[in-house]
């Protein structure tokens, strides 16, 4: 007598399994890699838009106030109050008229706005505010963002 055994093939191979393997940690690498990039931007977003309501607050400050900006104590009254994520009332300055107020911090504090009054941004200069005095009416805001290789100042007017 004569047995014949078929084969049958229920399953997966080894090599279909490795295939699976290795296709789902291609996946999990690029999520991985993706992640920090989406995470530094939305942190920088909202930077963004805490230093707009920190100005916004501003704005409003002067136009009730004879177009005078806050001094330090009443803009930390004010910044109280607002709904902000990253910054603390004393970590947001107000500077008087400079030429070329230095960033924040050399622009490797994240925490830190600095306020300047009459001036304006310039995009061609790395975000410094460029001139100041007589002409110049903008308050602009300086503040860091997050980069792949460090910090970044970025300059914003009201």
């Amino acid at each position: 007598m004569s047995y014949n055994k078929k084969l049958s093939s229920s399953g997966f191979t080894i090599l279909e399994i490795i295939i699976v393997l290795a296709i789902g940690g291609v996946i999990i690498s690029i999520v991985f890699l993706a992640f920090p990039a989406l995470q530094r931007n939305s942190q920088n977003n909202q930077r963004a838009q805490d230093v707009s309501t920190v100005l916004a607050s501003i704005s409003s400050y002067r136009l009730n106030n004879s177009g005078n900006l806050p001094d330090q104590l009443a803009l930390n009254d004010r910044v109280d109050n607002l709904k902000i994520t990253f910054y603390e009332p004393d970590s947001i300055s107000i500077v008087g008229v400079l030429s070329g107020a230095a960033p924040p911090n050399n622009g490797t504090n994240l925490e830190q706005v600095v306020i300047q009054n009459r001036s304006k941004c310039n995009a061609s200069a790395n975000g410094q505010p460029t001139g100041s005095g007589a002409g110049y009416s903008d308050v602009v805001a300086l503040y860091s963002i997050q980069t792949g290789s460090g910090s970044a100042i970025k300059c914003k007017e009201l």
